[in-house]
């Protein structure tokens, strides 16, 4: 049994080494057969392989079936005219391997464009990989100061640009609704490009009834199809505009430099800060509207209203408010004819002469209006007084703010009630309850006429708000 067992273990030991093959004992016991001349295996040591001084960049030219990018900052100003700086971010795929020399661009028929300018972009891309850095031949003293070369540069992203680059005036022909761009620096196949319009327009805007300018602002069509398109709009700094705020007028202060400047009216590149700061801003404004995969000869249009006064721009809204507030007043009215004519048909049955309970009547009608006009103030107050007190906790500690609104909520509870409530039944436990009920109906009638005057003043003299408005 035990020869048996050292013969198992052995079997299975020579197997194991001879799948070893690079292992020395194992072509140490194991030698050729008899007969055959010594096979010895020799093995190449690895070559030794460097790591790349680099990670691999991948390639982020635009693939062959992606669309242009049209960025919008349309600016409307007080005389209807729109103030409009468009960057354009493209690809050559031509068929026929050709260079892209003009790119063609269809305005709205409607508008009258004026002072049209347009630049195309040139940039250049990161470094993907720097010169080796030099010995110090001699060993001693302090390094010199090293300045690496690039060897290799990345293709320039267009698609994701925001400025640092250089511009260049391009000539342009526009004819009809067509506007005929000639890029000075052709856009070699399967490469990308960018280039910036700028132009003034009138017909974007029109009057309407109350004075407010409104506006449809609509983009300009391209031969080949839009992947991605952003429109922002604002207005200038007095302007206001329905859904968003007109406190932008830097970008029209800008966007006249690309005409201005001294620089641009040459023909060569030049590198500009100011340009630079507008295409940083372009698609950005008081209202940013977005819209994607649009086909070619396909524009998008965006509808708005704008003025200089918060009356003009609500004018609509402020009419059908006055007339819904005057319908709720005539059912006021005779809601409280009702109740008078039962109070005195009450008083009637009670034997009481007619012109003592008239008197009576106008009385206690004056009364119930005036202890609910009073009522309404004290609560129109404490509600100011509230809306106060919640703005100052946005500043105060989370846990105490917290606190406070909870007590808030529950003393306003208890304050509404009473001030609702209270008077009314006081005044109709004295005069009879139709003048109770009265009294709580004009409490509440005061409270809404408070609401829709503080909103009216709100609308015409209240706050701008800062933040975009996305759609």
């Amino acid at each position: 049994m035990r020869k048996l067992f050292l013969a198992v273990s052995a079997f299975i030991l020579s197997l194991v080494l001879l799948n070893i093959p690079s292992s020395g004992f194992a072509q140490e016991i194991f030698l050729a057969p008899s007969g055959y001349p010594d096979v010895v295996e020799q093995t190449e040591p690895a070559q030794l392989k460097i790591a790349p001084e680099y990670y691999p960049v991948p390639d982020r030219r635009p693939p062959h079936f992606s669309g242009e990018n049209h960025d919008y900052s349309v600016v409307l100003r007080g005389n209807g005219e729109a103030v409009v700086t468009l960057k354009v971010a493209l690809s050559n795929l031509n068929p026929d391997g050709s260079e892209l020399t003009a790119v063609s661009l269809r305005l709205p028929s409607r508008i009258l464009p004026s002072d049209i300018a347009a630049y195309q972009i040139t940039a250049q891309g990161y470094c993907m990989r720097y010169a080796q850095r030099p010995l110090n031949p001699e060993g001693i003293g302090m390094p010199l100061k090293y300045n690496p070369g690039c060897l290799e540069y990345s293709e320039p992203d267009y698609f994701d640009y925001y400025g640092g680059g250089k511009y260049q005036r391009a000539k342009y022909n526009y004819s009809l609704d067509t506007l005929e761009i000639f890029l000075p620096k052709p856009i070699q196949n399967e490469k990308s490009g960018a280039f910036l319009v700028y132009f003034r327009a009138l017909g974007f805007a029109r009057k309407n009834f109350f004075g407010a300018y409104k506006f449809t602002i609509e983009s300009l069509k391209a031969a080949n199809a839009i992947n991605n398109l952003n429109i922002g709009i604002s207005t200038d700094a007095d302007m206001f505009i329905k859904g968003g705020q007109g406190e932008v007028g830097y970008r029209y202060a800008n966007s006249e430099m690309l005409m201005k400047s001294p620089q641009a009216k040459g023909g060569g590149a030049f590198a500009s800060s100011a340009i630079d700061n507008v295409i940083s801003q372009i698609g950005q404004g008081a209202i940013v509207k977005n819209a994607a995969n649009l086909a070619p000869l396909e524009s998008y249009k965006v509808s708005g209203i704008y003025a200089n006064s918060r009356f003009k721009l609500y004018g609509k809204e402020i009419i059908v408010s006055v007339f819904g507030i005057l319908l709720v007043l005539a059912l006021i009215t005779l809601l409280a004819r009702k109740i008078l004519k039962y109070v005195r048909g009450s008083a009637l049955k009670k034997e009481i002469k007619s012109d003592q309970t008239q008197e009576d009547n106008s009385i206690r009608a004056v009364m119930a209006a005036g202890i609910s006009f009073i009522s309404s103030l004290i609560l129109g107050g404490y509600g100011i007084l509230l809306i106060l007190l919640f703005n100052y906790l946005n500043y105060a500690d989370y846990q105490i703010a917290m606190l406070l609104r909870v007590a808030a909520m529950i003393i306003s509870f208890c304050v509404y009630i009473v001030g609702l409530f209270i008077p009314g039944l006081y005044y109709g436990y004295k005069k009879g309850m139709g003048w109770g009920v009265l009294t709580v109906v004009l409490t509440v009638v005061w409270l809404i006429i408070y609401f829709i005057l503080g909103l009216a003043v709100f609308f015409l003299f209240g706050f701008k708000f800062s933040n975009p408005v996305y759609y």
